[in-house]
């Protein structure tokens, strides 16, 4: 993201030092620390508060480092690594029909899969999202620096919410 970013400011150096011209100087870019100070500014009790909600009942983490992959039925299984180009444009249809991203189709996948391999009807998992949303901090996109955070995803298949697929792939979009 900022590789776009330093690259620009380099060049223009260069070809400044070359040229000879003057440096004009331009407004001041944001800097991540203008994020670092958006962010203190947070209600972090609000936050709280969200997120012990979210995960309220979740009591042990997906146990993925005691899966035996090769032991048991599982083992057996094959999994083709890619989709065809016939059943990848399918699947971007199917999401775009319902409204999703591939993100959280992605992420549903991943999820079952967690499901699957953990015995568990209650998995979570992490996410990783740029912090760079213009309605939060104006010029956020023109921050030179890494703005990720990992937040948590959990899905739920209890059988008491979602009774397709598209549903359960809408209910995990509005997380």
């Amino acid at each position: 993201w900022s590789l776009a970013l330093v690259y620009e400011a380099l060049f223009s150096a260069y070809e400044t030092s070359l040229t000879g011209s003057a440096v004009l100087s331009s407004p001041r870019q944001p800097q991540l620390k203008d994020h670092v100070l958006w962010l203190q500014k947070q209600d972090c009790a609000a936050a709280q508060t969200f997120w012990q909600a979210s995960l309220d009942g979740f009591t042990e983490a997906t146990p993925i480092a005691d899966m035996a992959l090769g032991d048991g039925p599982i083992a057996d299984r094959r999994v083709a690594p890619v989709f065809s180009a016939h059943d990848t444009r399918a699947l971007v249809q199917f999401a775009r029909s319902i409204g999703v991203t591939m993100s959280t189709v992605v992420q549903f996948g991943w999820a079952c899969v967690l499901a699957s391999f953990s015995r568990s009807m209650d998995v979570v998992f992490g996410l990783t999202v740029s912090g760079r949303s213009e309605s939060n901090l104006k010029g956020v996109n023109d921050i030179v620096g890494i703005l990720i955070n990992t937040m948590p995803v959990r899905v739920t298949f209890d059988g008491t919410g979602a009774t397709s697929v598209a549903e359960a792939l809408l209910a995990l979009q509005a997380q």
